[in-house]
């Protein structure tokens, strides 16, 4: 590969890398929501029944910035996420961590798949 064309590659591939760093956030933040409805689900099949419905995700990129976030809706059931998720320090309530836990294994698959990107804009 010549020097020019490592530029144009590079340069090609700059300009690509907004946008598909967008769908990879927002793949990484569907499987976030996803666990963590899940998670909420097998955590509250009696009480709390509505509490994954509540759980929503959005992603907003402005520039080069790009931010996934997934929560708590505060809307009914959802009003009580946080008091679930962390157990306010309730000594007979041990924490949920609907969120955390689908976080966590995200947190070890986030990099490769930044990886992946990366690989796919220099192709």
């Amino acid at each position: 590969m010549t020097p020019d064309e490592l530029s144009r590659l590079l340069l090609n591939a700059a300009g690509r890398a907004p946008a598909e760093m967008r769908r990879t956030v927002e793949a990484a933040t569907k499987r976030v929501q996803d666990a963590a409805q899940r998670n909420a689900r097998a955590a509250n099949r009696v009480h709390a029944r509505g509490l994954a419905a509540t759980i929503g995700a959005d992603v907003s990129a402005a520039g080069e910035r790009v931010e996934g976030e997934v929560g708590y809706d505060k809307v009914g059931v959802g009003n009580l996420g946080a008091v679930l998720e962390y157990a306010n320090g309730r000594a007979h309530n041990a924490p949920q961590r609907n969120l955390g836990r689908a976080l966590d294994v995200e947190e070890l698959r986030f990099p490769d798949a930044v990886g992946d990107m990366g690989e796919r804009l220099l192709r």
